[in-house]
């Protein structure tokens, strides 16, 4: 219904979200390294204080206790999940990135 990893670490990315975006399950993630911009950017979860169990609770709490507030996150991170979380998208990335420093190295 909901995937929680409350990690008490500054994690930089975590495939975990966008695995659970894209099989529509909304996140229950501390405000910390990559979790924050990940679900500010999907729209597909709830950010917590880390460090506070009772937040965590909570947080867990009120999404269990609303199917359709579980069902609209769990769309907009597929959504975003399967629009930009790609391979394909990944490598368009990729090879922009690369384009920019061959670029800026170029005299």
């Amino acid at each position: 219904d909901v995937l929680s990893v409350p990690a008490v670490y500054g994690e930089s990315f975590g495939l975990f979200l966008p695995e659970a975006w894209a099989a529509g399950l909304p996140v229950v993630q501390p405000r910390h390294g990559g979790f924050t911009e990940l679900v500010e950017h999907t729209g597909g979860g709830v950010l917590y204080d880390p460090g506070d169990p009772a937040a965590l609770a909570d947080a867990l709490g009120d999404l269990l206790d609303d199917p359709a507030r579980r069902a609209a996150l769990g769309e907009k991170g597929r959504a975003v999940a399967t629009a930009e979380f790609t391979r394909a998208r990944m490598a368009e990335r990729v090879e922009q990135a690369l384009g920019e420093v061959l670029d800026f190295c170029q005299p």
